[in-house]
């Protein structure tokens, strides 16, 4: 989903009082607009907060989302 769309279905959430559920395995969208992030492991939830709160946890957030900015280093 492109970042446009995802800021207009953001919007339209914010007009009609409806909360958006996006589920997603990339974290770019999640760290710029995201205002909770739960995160899931083996259908448990192990974590939740805003991105950079739970980069301080440094858990299995915080390493899923180095393992994937490391794989855009690589490239």
């Amino acid at each position: 989903m492109k970042y446009s769309l995802f800021k207009r279905l953001r919007s339209l959430s914010s007009i009609h009082d409806k909360t958006l559920i996006y589920v997603t395995h990339r974290f770019g969208y999640l760290t710029k607009c995201a205002d909770r992030i739960p995160a899931m492991q083996e259908g448990q939830l192990v974590e939740q907060g805003r991105h950079n709160d739970l980069l301080k946890l440094n858990g299995k957030y915080a390493n899923l989302y180095k393992l994937q900015a490391e794989a855009f280093m690589l490239d």
